[in-house]
């Protein structure tokens, strides 16, 4: 997924098990190991075992353009995995 979306920018983080990250809630992993002075994988990582692999995470592999696109065809409809 990491590559699959442009790296770090295009992962995430929307919502945390661990009251100590709800912080991070909205922010890309690119703008939490900023935030950290980490490499991004290693924040990762890290945030990962921080939240017990509980994050839930949204990946921003299309652009606002392709989503407009998308939702204006009638085959079109939305899903989603998570609970």
């Amino acid at each position: 997924m990491w590559r699959g979306v442009g790296g770090p920018q295009g992962a995430m983080v929307v919502s945390v098990l661990n009251p100590a990250l709800k912080h991070f809630e909205g922010r890309t992993i690119a703008e939490i190991a900023k935030l950290q002075n980490k490499d991004p994988f290693d924040a990762l990582m890290d945030f990962v075992i921080a939240d017990h692999k509980h994050t839930g995470a949204v990946y921003l592999a299309w652009t606002r353009a392709d989503v407009r696109l998308a939702m204006q065809q009638p085959w079109v409809s939305v899903g989603t995995d998570y609970y």
